[in-house]
């Protein structure tokens, strides 16, 4: 679509799937979405209007198209896209493992995604620590096949909690080595954030060894 019309890269965003998502990192598979927003202006891009008139059938057959033109999206979110363009954590809205991701790409993605925009990597060691994995699993939703609901009524009970500039650098120094090497052999930086993160909770030996499950 490029190649005929380079315009077109002003409407092609990258697309994230929740499978895209992994401990630490994001995946990302090569995807795209058609960002066609409301008043989308379809004849400026002339290859991404040919392309959509092969769907058009379908498209015309949506649910809201009443409501706008055959082309554009169905349901885009106003007013929220601006914060997918910003540094960001993301995670699956159905969880079977511990992944919040890092993300500064400008992925786009759909509700199958959650986002935390703004973030810090401050936050992203808290919520990949397993004190935090603990407290989830025992306040989320259980669904079936052993996932958890990770929806926003449930994450935004995790109490973050507050630390010296210290330690903030400290412990997103050891993120920032986990985010360099992809998660993978990251096992001794992720301990470190764990006994990090169990000290500004201040959570004893004991409880330490209930949450690591020993």
């Amino acid at each position: 679509l490029i190649a005929e019309d380079k315009l077109s890269a002003e409407a092609l965003k990258p697309f994230l799937r929740g499978r895209d998502i992994k401990k630490w990192n994001i995946e990302f598979s090569d995807l795209y979405i058609i960002f066609a927003n409301r008043n989308f202006p379809i004849e400026k891009y002339p290859s991404l209007k040919k392309h959509l008139n092969k769907y058009k059938e379908f498209l015309e057959n949506r649910a809201t198209i009443n409501t706008h033109p055959w082309y554009e999206l169905q349901q885009p979110q106003e007013g929220i896209f601006h914060y997918f363009e910003t540094n960001k954590i993301v995670y699956q809205e159905i969880a079977t493992y511990q992944a919040f991701a890092w993300d500064e790409s400008g992925c786009y993605s759909n509700n199958k995604v959650y986002f935390i925009a703004n973030a810090t990597l401050y936050l992203l060691a808290i919520l990949n620590s397993k004190t935090n994995w603990f407290f989830l699993k025992n306040i989320t939703s259980k669904l079936q096949g052993g996932a958890y609901a990770m929806q926003t009524m449930y994450v935004s009970q995790i109490p973050i909690p507050t630390t010296s500039e210290a330690d903030r650098l400290a412990i997103e120094a050891l993120v920032q080595k986990c985010l360099d090497a992809k998660g993978q052999g990251v096992q001794k930086y992720e301990a470190e954030i764990d006994d990090r993160v169990a000290h500004l909770y201040a959570l004893t030996t004991e409880e330490m060894k209930i949450i690591r499950g020993e």
